[in-house]
């Protein structure tokens, strides 16, 4: 070896472009990768199943939420029946109800919208109130506690009565 070539490091092959390399006949040891078609034909159908059973799961799940069209929403309509039945028991044995007459219940959510109506005053959330319409009667009942705090007398909101448009026509 001469001075000459003991000076001259040849670059590393990663670093010489790829035409080059084959202008100078230099092959490449690096293969592409092929897979057999059976294996890409499995490897196809796997992924086919998993899509199909990722859909099934996220349908399954979307399914499962409560609502008017299945079954789940059934059962809690027939566990909110059975509690608004026990809530009417334990309220008839504290105090006299209108036996012929179904009241409608409703469970207090936010009592911030009720600060204006006196008859809320003392309400907190999960209080359940049951309207008499036709004995024009209202009872506050706490299920916590099995306490009745209030009742009242029914105030039907009124409505002024609509005044005939008048023709300034002559």
């Amino acid at each position: 070896m001469s001075a000459m070539d003991s000076n001259y490091q040849t670059p590393p092959v990663s670093e010489i472009p790829t035409e080059e390399l084959r202008a100078r006949g230099v092959k490449s040891k690096l293969k592409s990768i092929k897979f057999p078609r059976k294996f890409t034909g499995i490897l196809g159908l796997v992924l086919i199943i998993a899509v199909i059973g990722g859909g099934a799961y996220i349908y399954q799940k979307q399914a499962n939420v409560p609502g008017p069209n299945n079954t789940l929403g059934a059962q809690t309509e027939e566990a909110v029946q059975k509690e608004n039945e026990e809530t009417l028991e334990r309220i008839g044995e504290m105090t006299l109800v209108p036996l012929n007459e179904t009241p409608e219940i409703a469970e207090i959510a936010d009592t911030t919208k009720l600060d204006s109506q006196q008859f809320f005053s003392r309400a907190q959330n999960g209080d359940k109130v049951i309207i008499y319409r036709t004995a024009k009667r209202v009872i506050l009942y706490r299920p916590s506690t099995n306490q009745i705090i209030e009742t009242g007398p029914l105030v039907e909101p009124t409505t002024a009565p609509e005044t005939p448009a008048v023709s300034t026509d002559q």
